[in-house]
């Protein structure tokens, strides 16, 4: 009977680190969603100088397809983390097509 309040504990333990990496992984796929739309109207708006966009834009360029990363960042929550960068990607290259700056 003791050997399995020890086990139950250890199972419920475990079943509350999960839970808690599950709401943070959440909670970042959020976050990455509202900074995109942030960084996306500061593109559009042209709020960022040249310079600095083609620098973010040489960096997204690197690591958007990064699955590593995105599983590394956001757990489950890969997919949405890849359509995030995916869409800051666009938004840099067409924030450079716009300004006419090489890509």
């Amino acid at each position: 009977m003791v050997k399995m309040n020890v086990l139950l504990r250890y199972i419920l333990a475990f079943d509350l680190v999960i839970a808690i990496l599950l709401f943070l992984s959440l909670m970042l796929v959020i976050v990455g969603k509202l900074k995109s739309k942030t960084l996306i109207r500061q593109i559009n708006a042209g709020k960022i100088s040249d310079a600095k966009l083609i620098r973010l834009y040489n960096q997204c360029k690197k690591g958007k397809d990064s699955k590593f990363a995105a599983i590394m960042s956001a757990g489950i929550f890969y997919k949405q983390w890849i359509t995030i960068q995916n869409d800051i990607f666009v938004a840099y290259e067409q924030g450079i097509i716009k300004r006419n700056l090489p890509l």
